[in-house]
């Protein structure tokens, strides 16, 4: 919360904050029909994350999975 208060105070205008759960990105992976409705924003873009090729979901879940 300091750190987005300090954001907006030096003027910043705009914050989208990422909420991944990896677990349901993985399960999306094995019940793509369960996750119609799961958008993901990655490299500006959004896009239904079940609709993306496997080797894309793998390198977002790989980015957010430490």
């Amino acid at each position: 919360m300091m750190m987005l208060r300090a954001y907006y105070k030096l003027g910043g205008i705009q914050h989208q904050p990422n909420v991944v759960d990896i677990d349901k990105l993985k399960d999306a992976q094995i019940h793509p029909e369960e996750y119609k409705d799961l958008i993901i924003r990655m490299w500006g873009v959004s896009a239904h994350f079940v609709d993306l090729p496997k080797d894309v979901q793998d390198e977002f879940i790989a980015r957010y999975d430490f």
